[in-house]
Formats: structure tokens, sequence, C-alpha cells
């Protein structure tokens, strides 16, 4: 039943609550069936708004939404069990504990409690609960210095940080080493484009630890550059890696990407020559576990008794060769000198990656 007027709205909203089944507008601008998960205060020019938390049936979390009161309408009474036909009878409680807290207990659903990250001049949509919000009350929105990455709850301290925030930013995150990409941008302005991390010591066989790429810097091939460097890091030292795991599915996309394209190419050197194993390891850094992987994606791997024979198909290896997809930036490999056990020397004046064209 629509509500028809003020009357019928005020009492809808009054009897909103936890569980509630209503009618609300997704972020594609669309009403679809949903659940109140929970509901809190906003400021807004001096005001104060109610917000309501709500998940969409059948649909991932991320989706989650808050909507404000002309973002959401009854169901019909046929569709919800949930609204009743008369006010329900619930405790008072103050206006304290109507806001929202990071996993109501009546669902055990985590609620993001931020909505928007600004990242510099970008605006940020999360997908997911952050971790940030179990020890800390959030108002909805987080600043986030681009330069190194600091956040600030509030807009006034993340102001003062801007001014005294230098342009770049070393990371000694002891036990990791943090390898920042940025670029230059068309104004002069110096933003990070991403990073991954690595554990100092550099014996445990992981390539890397943790590989990001912002959400606004992605689809450019700053990913795929950043996992040829950490591998270019490995062969320095002579050693294989690996990503650490688990992997996410976009993180083993990534993986799988390079190592198809880093094998093919060294594959395609030996023209049908014999070539182990080993002496792949060697020439890509890659651990023979993921060599094996991926070549057993495309069914060039036969297993007998306890080793894996490559059986290449040459058709079948030039077409997938042909549909292999090129890194979009390429790692100049000639201009990296090693200082440090898996750390890089990068000089200032050394350009070390180019668009590829």
């Amino acid at each position: 039943m629509a509500v028809r007027s003020r009357s019928n709205a005020k009492y809808f909203f009054s009897s909103l609550q936890k569980g509630t089944s209503v009618l609300a507008v997704t972020t594609f601008n669309e009403w679809k069936k949903g659940v109140v998960y929970n509901s809190r205060y906003i400021s807004v020019e001096k005001s104060k708004l109610l917000e309501y938390y709500i998940h969409f049936r059948d649909d991932d979390i991320r989706l989650d939404r808050w909507c404000r009161r002309c973002d959401i309408k009854p169901l019909e009474d046929s569709e919800s069990n949930a609204v009743s036909d008369g006010p329900p009878k619930l405790k008072r409680s103050r206006r304290k504990d109507r806001s929202a807290t990071p996993v109501p207990s009546d669902t055990g659903v985590a609620v993001k409690l931020i909505s928007i990250i600004q990242f510099g001049s970008v605006a940020l949509f999360p997908w997911y609960p952050s971790i940030l919000q179990r020890n800390t009350r959030l108002p909805g929105q987080l600043w986030v210095c681009n330069r190194c990455f600091s956040y600030f709850i509030y807009l006034k301290d993340y102001r003062i940080h801007l001014s005294l925030c230098p342009r770049l930013c070393a990371y000694l995150l002891a036990p990791f080493m943090f390898y920042v990409l940025y670029r230059k941008g068309a104004d002069g302005v110096i933003e990070a484009c991403g990073y991954f991390s690595k554990e100092k010591s550099g014996d445990n066989g992981k390539a890397l630890s943790c590989l990001c790429v912002f959400p606004h810097e992605q689809r450019n091939g700053y990913g795929m550059f950043l996992i040829e460097f950490c591998y270019e890091l490995c062969k320095r030292n002579r050693l294989y890696g690996t990503p650490e795991r688990p992997l996410s599915d976009e993180g083993r996309s990534a993986f799988m990407k390079y190592w198809t394209y880093s094998i093919f190419n060294i594959l395609d050197e030996k023209d049908g020559r014999k070539i182990s194993i080993t002496s792949l390891q060697e020439k890509s850094g890659i651990v023979a576990e993921d060599i094996l992987d991926m070549l057993e994606q495309y069914s060039f791997v036969k297993n007998c008794s306890s080793d894996h024979i490559i059986l290449i198909d040459r058709v079948a290896f030039v077409e997938a060769k042909r549909c292999l997809q090129q890194p979009k930036i390429k790692l100049h490999h000639r201009l990296l000198k090693t200082r440090l056990p898996g750390s890089p020397f990068l000089g200032k004046s050394a350009n070390y990656y180019s668009n590829k064209t």
C-alpha cells in the first residue's frame, strides 16, 4: 500500500524498525525489496537527518546502502510480514541508541558506516564495511590524503594536514616495505596510483603480501606493472616468488594474466625447444606451482605418474598468444639498481616505465 498522505507517511516511518521489509531505491536508481538493518542521524546544514541502512534481498552486501526517507516506501500488505497493521510496541530508547552500530546484534550483518571516501579530488564509494569502524564512531565520510594515505574523520583536520604533508612519503612499516607508484599529471600534480607491500626479510617465498590499485586508477595497466616490478625484485635476488594467499577473484585474475604473459614470452623465445620447469622459474621468478597452474588453464600440462610433462600444441599456443593481453605499461628493467635485498634504488631522474603505444 503506497503512502498517500503525510499522516500515513509519519506513521510508517515512526513504526520503521530493524527487520522491517520495505521498497527502497538501489544505487542503480531502481525500486527493490529490502530489509532495514539499522538507522542513524547525520548532520546536514546544522540539522539532523535520519537515514536507514537497507540490505536488498538476494543481492551482494556491497550493494547495501544508507537511504533517506524519500528513497523508502512500504511494501504492499500482502508482500510484507514485518509491517504490521498497528503501531508496534517498542521500548523507548534514547536518541544516541538509534544511531548506527558496526554490527547489529539481531542480524549479525556488518553495516557500512563509511558511505564516501574523499581521496584527494576523487570521491570513492566503498563496497564493503571497513575494519576502521570496529573501534571508532564514524560520521559517514572519510578524507584520505592522496600523498601519504593518512585518513581523517573531520574535514578541518584534513585541511590542516594538507598544508603540512610533504609531496611524497616513505613507508617504513615494520616488518613490511611498501612500494608506492606515483604518476605526474598534465597539471604537474603528483598523485598515487597504487602500491604493493613485501616483507623485509624477503626469504619467505612471497613475491608480495598485498597489491592495491586505487579504484579511479584501475584499467590503466598499473596492476600489471606493479606485479612485473615485484617479480623483477625476485629475479634480482635469485628467488622464486608467489603472492600471499588467499587471493581475491580480482587478484587471481591479475596474477594469472601476468603469469601467462611472462611464461608465454619465454616459451615463444624457445620456439619449440625443450625447457624445464626449473628454467622457467629462473627466467620468470615465478614458483613452479603457479607456472603449472597457468599452463593447466590452457591444457598444456599432462600428468605422468609423479611428474608433470608440458605438451604444447604449436597451433593452440600461437592462437592463445594472439589473444594474450599485452601490458599497457612496460617496465624498463635496465634502469633498476638494487640497493637492499628486495628493495630497489630508484634514482631521482630515471623514468622506470613508459606507456606502450
